[in-house]
């Protein structure tokens, strides 16, 4: 038996669902005890799904229809506000990530190593810091994790149900962000890499996955085609085509390399972990670890670079730049890799595997905990999270009621004006995005023209200084498209806790379009 073997406790499985369950409470409570406002990807998603169109203005329609369908659940429970279900949401996913990593390492590496390799899921930044903020990025995890692990069912038994699923997760994936058509890249380059599993390219189970992938996605691209591909133009444009930026040949070398640092960086926390558990290369002989399936330590390494690999090759040939968010789902095979590579001499019970990532993630959270509640004291500038939605939703509200007894259905300006009242409000008013017809089109001038409104928009961050007023309306042609608009008061909301701080609050202009 080797060293590895010895690694662990009697039952794996029992560590794990303890891991798990204690990662979904610490990062489900802490944001809820901490944020006063969700996250802006997270107000922009629920407003994106209440509206249920088969696409968006920035991405494909399915992160917008679980943060609302998460929202109708914590609003139902009537727990507070109900955020708590968004942040239960983003730990889901997680979560969800890592038992289907679980279900992967233990195919390949055996239980007590799978374990392993998802305890060293927590010293990765996607996993925890940045997880309660649901979005396109977090719902990549699971439908990676668990089309890696189907892949590898597929590959040995070649079932079609296995091959159905891999098609499945991946349109999933792409309904939730196109980039997540990438995972594609090492489905594809593992027979081609493996001699022994070149007949996967020649039988038909990867052309029933592309099949099934096709019909999950069919419906968005039917929509897209219909409202000018504006999904994609949006993603080119975040990639950095078009940008008014001057074209420099560094850029092709520049930003593959920094966004290697940043995965780097994202995946720092392991370190600790590993240091903690007392590493050590494997041999070649006698200390090499001889439980290993063969291809395994192949089809890990091909899941798990790949996808770096193409996303580098593509900025280093384009030269466009890589947001470090989106490296999210490329890093949970890293623990499965390092269990691979690795021996850890000191984790002979449970205590010492689960201690060392149980107090990175506890740390971890704290830092989150410390940066929110310590930004207005610390840097006297509040963080969005500080924000007292509630409030603003209300003062909203109120506006709107002096002037008619009709109903508040619409709210229009920019993402983080518009979407906080479509949460916050009790009627979940429609988000006019930035006013534009292109943009929302399940709205259009002529219902709010209809039903009327409010255009809000953020006039200044600190209410004590900027006092501009018309000039700053974020939308063309407002005396042409809604005739009889009125100027109201600003609207000025206090940082909870403490009215005086950061200037005593975010100022905010109002317009009131009345209703036909």
């Amino acid at each position: 038996m080797s060293p590895d073997d010895k690694a662990g406790v009697g039952r794996p499985s029992r560590v794990l669902w303890m891991m798990l369950l204690a990662h979904l409470v610490v990062w489900t409570a802490v944001p809820t005890l901490v944020n006063h406002n969700l996250p802006l990807d997270v107000v922009e998603a629920i407003a994106w799904g209440q509206e249920w169109q088969w696409g968006y203005d920035k991405h494909p329609p399915l992160s917008g229809w679980m943060a609302a369908a998460a929202g109708w659940v914590g609003r139902a429970t009537g727990l507070g506000t109900g955020d708590w279900a968004l942040y239960l949401l983003s730990q889901v996913c997680v979560v969800s990530a890592m038992l289907g990593v679980y279900l992967l390492g233990r195919a390949t590496l055996g239980a007590k190593q799978a374990v392993l390799a998802v305890l060293l899921m927590q010293g990765v930044t996607y996993h925890h810091f940045t997880s309660p903020e649901f979005n396109v990025n977090v719902v990549q995890l699971p439908f990676w994790a668990f089309a890696f692990y189907l892949y590898w069912r597929a590959i040995h038994d070649d079932k079609l149900w296995q091959w159905a699923g891999i098609g499945l997760c991946v349109g999933l994936a792409v309904l939730g962000k196109y980039l997540g058509g990438l995972i594609v890249f090492p489905l594809v380059a593992f027979p081609l890499v493996s001699r022994a599993h070149r007949w996967v390219l020649r039988k038909p189970g990867m052309y029933v996955s592309a099949g099934g992938c096709l019909l999950v996605v069919l419906p968005h691209l039917w929509w897209a085609s219909q409202n000018r591909w504006i999904t994609l133009t949006y993603g080119l444009g975040r990639a950095g085509a078009g940008a008014d930026e001057p074209w420099s040949i560094l850029d092709h070398v520049l930003h593959p390399v920094n966004f290697l640092l940043a995965l780097a960086f994202a995946g720092v926390a392991t370190l600790p972990i590993v240091w903690a558990w007392g590493i050590r290369r494997r041999g070649n002989g006698s200390d090499a670890d001889e439980s290993m399936v063969p291809h395994a330590r192949l089809f890990l390494a091909v899941m798990g670079v790949t996808p770096i690999a193409v996303f580098c090759g593509l900025s280093l040939v384009a030269g466009f730049e890589l947001r470090s968010m989106w490296g999210t789902p490329l890093l949970l095979l890293l623990g499965a890799v390092l269990v691979d590579r690795f021996r850890f001499t000191r984790v002979g019970d449970a205590k010492r595997m689960v201690l060392p990532p149980l107090m990175v993630s506890l740390v971890v959270a704290g830092v989150y905990a410390g940066t929110t509640l310590g930004s207005l004291p610390v840097r006297d500038k509040g963080k969005r999270t500080n924000f007292d939605g509630v409030g603003f939703s209300r003062a909203l509200q109120s506006a709107w009621d002096e002037q008619t007894d009709r109903p508040l259905t619409i709210v229009a300006g920019r993402v983080w004006d518009s979407c906080n009242p479509a949460w916050y409000l009790p009627q979940r008013p429609t988000a006019y995005l930035y006013a534009d017809p292109l943009r929302a089109p399940y709205v259009g001038d002529e219902v709010m023209r209809e039903r009327g409104g409010l255009i809000v928009w953020t006039k200044a961050r600190r209410a004590d200084r900027d006092r501009a007023k018309d000039a700053e309306v974020p939308v063309e042609g407002l005396a042409e498209r809604f005739p009889g608009h009125v100027f109201l008061e600003d609207v000025v909301v206090p940082w909870p806790g403490d009215p005086e701080a950061a200037g005593g609050g975010m100022r905010f202009g109002v317009v009131y379009v009345p209703p036909r």
